[in-house]
């Protein structure tokens, strides 16, 4: 017998989520960045271990009173394609109210490690979503340059004066360009 298949579209959130709301904006308040704690020996770059996501989290959302779960679940498609579903939710424990969010992420290698690998890949990820970390030095624009460039920072732009022409527009860089013609 085949498990249940989690349908990619079905509700995502309770009715209301107004009191989850308020208590996500109190655990805003004391969310910290994420410190990278591990070394990939591969890219030898530092990032952030699923450990050191949930940390910068975990006392932020108990203390406004979020509680958050996750648990992988079998996709649409999944019988052809090597991947796991996993499931995030963030319940206010005072309402009930929920809020979730579904990831698919391809497994690499077709083993239990794999699986495993790509469950904690996903876990990492979602969770940072669904809750707002970003890492301690978080910076999609230097992921777009080559190893040893920083991106150039932008000069700040005048505010535009009252009754003057808006200014022409600009070209976008090229890595948010093709985003856009691809959209």
């Amino acid at each position: 017998m085949n498990a249940p298949v989690l349908p990619l579209f079905q509700p995502m959130s309770s009715d209301s989520i107004a009191a989850l709301a308020k208590a996500m904006v109190r655990a805003h308040q004391a969310i910290v960045p994420a410190p990278k704690d591990r070394l990939n020996p591969f890219t030898r770059s530092m990032y952030a271990t699923l450990g050191s996501v949930m940390e910068s989290c975990r006392q932020a959302l108990l203390d406004a009173g979020v509680w958050v779960t996750q648990y992988p679940v079998p996709v649409e498609g999944s019988e052809t394609l090597s991947a796991v579903g996993l499931v995030t939710k963030l319940v206010h424990a005072e309402s009930g109210e929920w809020q979730s969010s579904l990831l698919v992420m391809p497994v690499a290698k077709n083993d239990p490690q794999g699986f495993g690998s790509a469950l904690t890949y996903a876990r990492r990820y979602a969770l940072s979503a669904m809750v707002g970390i970003v890492t301690e030095d978080d910076d999609g624009n230097d992921a777009c340059q080559a190893p040893g460039k920083s991106a150039a920072i932008a000069a700040p732009v005048p505010a535009p004066q009252p009754g003057a022409p808006p200014p022409p527009p600009q070209p976008l860089p090229a890595p948010a360009r093709r985003v856009a013609e691809n959209s």
